[in-house]
């Protein structure tokens, strides 16, 4: 069961990489700062980018492909890449609420949460045989709005056998994970 971490993990076909370059680039061409050296074209973005994966180095023409392909062909997000213009930008904002959308995602990849790490590890500990599956079960059970029953041992050690609730998202606090029923 161990093999699966020889392998490069996680990368079912190259599509996290592709999410992960992608949103570097809508992150990095979102701003143009006044300080030219943070501006970027193909070129410098191709170089920048081959420093984060580990493969052969990215050639200019891949990104302006990233760019159509991936950012203005399935995003809908114009990129200003006007000839003779040195760098490369978004052609209009983006709003808040697709930022916080996207930011969720680019988060996992350029933040490192060692809180989140901690919980999910406390709670594989505790379960090692289900914890994926009870978080599987837990959000389709949110998503069909369907009733879940369990057993639960209090922190004071009370157990509660067969306990049936409705729920509505896991959230972490405190250093712990929470159903919110």
């Amino acid at each position: 069961m161990n093999d699966i971490f020889k392998i490069s993990f996680p990368n079912p076909d190259g599509k996290i990489n592709v999410l992960k370059r992608y949103l570097h680039i809508l992150a990095l061409l979102q701003y143009i700062p006044e300080n030219e050296i943070e501006t970027w074209n193909a070129n410098k973005l191709a170089n920048l980018l081959s420093e984060d994966e580990e493969q052969k180095p990215l050639e200019d023409s891949q990104i302006r492909k990233y760019i159509k392909d991936h950012i203005e062909n399935e995003l809908g997000i114009d990129i200003d890449k006007t000839q003779g213009k040195p760098s490369m930008s978004l052609a209009e904002d983006i709003d808040s609420e697709t930022q916080l959308k996207l930011a969720r995602i680019y988060s996992s990849f350029v933040v490192k949460d060692t809180t989140r790490d901690i919980i999910l590890k406390k709670f594989i500990d505790a379960m090692p045989d289900k914890a994926l599956w009870t978080l599987a079960r837990i959000y389709f059970a949110v998503i069909e709005k369907r009733m879940i029953q369990f057993n639960y041992t209090t922190n004071a050690g009370h157990e509660i056998t067969d306990w049936k609730l409705c729920p509505y998202y896991l959230i972490i606090r405190n250093n712990n994970l929470y159903l919110v029923a």
